[in-house]
């Protein structure tokens, strides 16, 4: 394999480990406002760190509610996690700060599945 392929390969790995898609995180506070701060439990590491780092505490992130039909009656159903919980956390693909507003409207920054844009999307036993 020529050096060239190898350094970009390096660079392709690299971005991969920086990607955030979905990970593990436990509830540390609840707030008065509907979400949560939340820290990932999976450590990161970049290529050849053996020992890895934590992520930041996510703060404020919302959460998924569910909207059903039961015997003809259309509920909400809104999570109630405590602090401690486990939980499942995905990363959206763009800046969510508008979409969160329920605007229609571009991105307010080029950022991709960023620990700025976490959803906290369930619960785990």
């Amino acid at each position: 394999m020529s050096r060239s392929i190898r350094v970009l390969d390096d660079y392709i790995e690299q971005k991969l480990y920086e990607l955030r898609t979905t990970t593990v995180g436990r509830v540390e506070r609840v707030n008065p406002n509907g979400t949560y701060d939340i820290q990932p439990l999976v450590l990161t590491m970049e290529r050849g760190d053996e020992d890895g780092e934590p992520l930041p505490l996510l703060i404020e992130v919302p959460a998924i509610v569910q909207k059903v039909k039961i015997d003809g009656v259309s509920k909400t159903i809104e999570p109630d996690y405590e602090k401690g919980d486990k939980v499942v956390i995905s990363f959206c693909e763009r800046d969510i700060e508008n979409a969160l507003q329920g605007r229609l409207s571009l991105p307010q920054d080029f950022r991709r599945h960023s620990l700025n844009d976490p959803i906290l999307i369930g619960g785990l036993a």
